[in-house]
């Protein structure tokens, strides 16, 4: 099956209901947190957005649902920024050396982090080197606000072969969850537990009855319908002016 975005689950269960209220509670330690059916929606509906690509296979859909759900904890905030303040941050206080520039920290579905990857990321989608490195701490706050913004940073991951695209395909094409997972991350820890939730997922999708959302189909006729409304309510309005 080819996903379009949000599916629906067993009949007219949208994805995000059916992970809350079915799939969930069967795997409680496994998935502790809800998600955010809202940012749930808005990620997958956008998929052209998120992965250059107008439908992806289950194995994507399962791969990065399971890494935005571990990366945000549920939430699927898209402009989601790392946990920190400054000293921290920037490795200038004790604990945790992580030693990277404020304006680098992370951020996004995928936790982009370090000024290297932010410049292949604005050099995918602009073919210019260096632009990260030539805006102030505040233009990057100010970019990294914006929704339609940063759902790209996923779209360049999974498709630049100088960030996440060579372990991505492996997942797409073979299910090698832990690879992408390791490469997403850099810890086994993290890979494994990634690997888990996704092979579970996986599993019970599989056995499901499964479906594009009908809403899909109604969102290029939108505009049109809109219009046709207008028009519509336009017409009565003068009808009614020219009765009186």
């Amino acid at each position: 099956m080819q996903i379009k975005g949000n599916i629906w689950v067993d009949g007219f269960n949208s994805f995000g209901v059916w992970f809350n209220e079915v799939f969930r509670p069967q795997h409680p330690q496994l998935f502790p947190s809800k998600i955010d059916t809202d940012n749930y929606e808005y990620v997958f509906d956008n998929l052209r957005e998120l992965t250059g690509k107008d439908s992806i296979n289950l194995n994507e859909f399962v791969g990065l649902f399971c890494s935005f759900y571990q990366e945000t904890g549920g939430s699927f905030d898209v402009c989601q920024v790392e946990i920190g303040d400054r000293a921290y941050i920037e490795g200038t206080a004790g604990g945790t050396k992580l030693a990277y520039a404020w304006k680098e920290r992370g951020r996004g579905l995928t936790g982009m982090t370090w000024a290297n990857n932010f410049n292949i990321f604005f050099e995918y989608f602009t073919g210019k080197k260096g632009v990260f490195d030539a805006l102030s701490e505040e233009q990057v706050d100010a970019f990294f606000s914006k929704k339609e913004n940063c759902i790209k940073t996923v779209q360049a991951w999974i498709n630049d072969p100088r960030l996440g695209a060579t372990a991505y395909a492996k997942m797409r094409d073979e299910g090698a969850f832990w690879q992408y997972g390791k490469k997403v991350n850099g810890a086994d820890a993290y890979a494994s537990t990634f690997d888990l939730r996704c092979k579970t997922l996986l599993r019970a999708l599989q056995n499901a009855k499964l479906r594009n959302s009908s809403v899909l189909w109604l969102k290029k006729y939108v505009p049109y319908m809109v219009a046709a409304t207008a028009l519509g309510v336009g017409g009565y309005l003068v009808w009614q002016n020219y009765k009186e």
